[in-house]
């Protein structure tokens, strides 16, 4: 039987691994990329929160949470920002980046072009990008930065 790490244990070990891997003394913001699902996320942010108070890490993250989780993660330590997959195409995690925005959290978007847009869009995203001689995805992009917060 192969014994498991815990998982507050398995981060203060990877952040160990990416202190020497970096050459650094603090890691700047330091992202919980994914929580565990058989751990409450008040741990996981508690392992964070002990690795700042120890000067090991500057700011928490948090990555593809939801806002159960987000909410859950702020009652345990200041979260300076949220990563979760958000485009023009994608937005159903909407309510965590309104919550970043009402919370002062930076909301970081990834795969900011993911998703297949319905075929009334795709004709007024291909107009659109035909009229200004740009790709789609120049327009999807400007989209996402026109959209709050950012």
């Amino acid at each position: 039987m192969v014994a498991l790490t815990p998982w507050p244990a398995t981060l203060r070990r990877h952040c160990e691994l990416s202190l020497r891997a970096l050459g650094v003394g603090t890691i700047d913001l330091y992202h919980l990329h994914r929580p565990d699902p058989m751990v409450p996320i008040e741990e996981s942010v508690g392992a964070l929160a002990e690795l700042r108070q120890a000067g090991k890490i500057g700011e928490i993250g948090v990555s593809n949470v939801d806002l159960i989780q987000l909410c859950a993660a702020e009652r345990v330590a200041p979260i300076t920002s949220a990563q979760n997959r958000f485009s023009l195409f994608d937005q159903a995690g909407r309510d965590v980046l309104d919550h970043c925005t009402a919370d002062g959290i930076a909301f970081l978007a990834y795969s900011p072009l993911r998703g297949v847009p319905s075929p009334a869009l795709a004709r007024v995203l291909g107009a659109t990008a035909e009229a200004h001689q740009v790709t789609t995805a120049h327009i999807a992009l400007a989209w996402l930065l026109a959209s709050p917060p950012w």
